[in-house]
């Protein structure tokens, strides 16, 4: 089942041939699976790492509130202050801009 057999069962599908259809749809479902199964295994494996590698870092969960911020020295740029608490009590308070590489121009 290659790539020739799954692009003549596309053909026999367009062309409205039903002897072949069925064979085409199935090594084209196969196809796209088996990519799907492995596209899907690598994700799992780099989210896995990632989140190891954060853990080992003192990563933690956190729930963060964003809020506008309205400070007489931000009146230009869309500013936002975030509120993050973490479960053990522990609360922070950060505050952030919206930048661009234009240094200073919308």
């Amino acid at each position: 089942m290659s790539l020739a057999l799954t692009v003549s069962g596309i053909v026999a599908v367009v062309s409205g041939s039903q002897a072949e259809n069925y064979e085409g749809v199935a090594a084209l479902s196969f196809v796209i699976g088996t990519v799907a199964v492995v596209f899907t295994a690598a994700a799992k494996y780099t989210w896995s790492s990632r989140y190891h590698a954060a853990v080992a870092a003192g990563w933690r969960r956190a729930v963060v509130t964003v809020r506008p911020d309205f400070g007489p020295e931000i009146q230009e740029r869309e500013a936002a202050v975030y509120d993050v608490r973490f479960p053990d009590g522990e609360q922070l308070t950060l505050r952030g801009l919206r930048m661009s590489f234009r240094n200073g121009h919308k």
